[in-house]
């Protein structure tokens, strides 16, 4: 039982130094992980509203169709 419980006290102070790492960023580079992040959440809402609403995306496969002429064929027409 003592092993379980000291694993456990690692990873909470492994946490707690996280966060204190992430306190000590110096302020001047707070404005650039603002931009960032606002950049990120942006990039993820439109690929995803394009996921979304595109009429034109495929989204199952087409069904097959064996017998069908290739574009090179010489009796497709025009």
């Amino acid at each position: 039982m003592t092993l379980q419980g000291s694993t456990e006290n690692h990873r909470a102070h492994k946490i707690t130094h996280r966060f204190a790492q992430l306190r000590n960023t110096p302020p001047e580079l707070w404005p650039i992980f603002g931009v960032l992040m606002v950049g990120l959440g942006a990039a993820v809402y439109t690929v995803a509203n394009k996921l979304r609403t595109d009429p034109h995306l495929r989204l199952y496969p087409s069904a097959y169709s064996g017998n069908k002429p290739s574009r090179n064929s010489e009796d497709h027409k025009h």
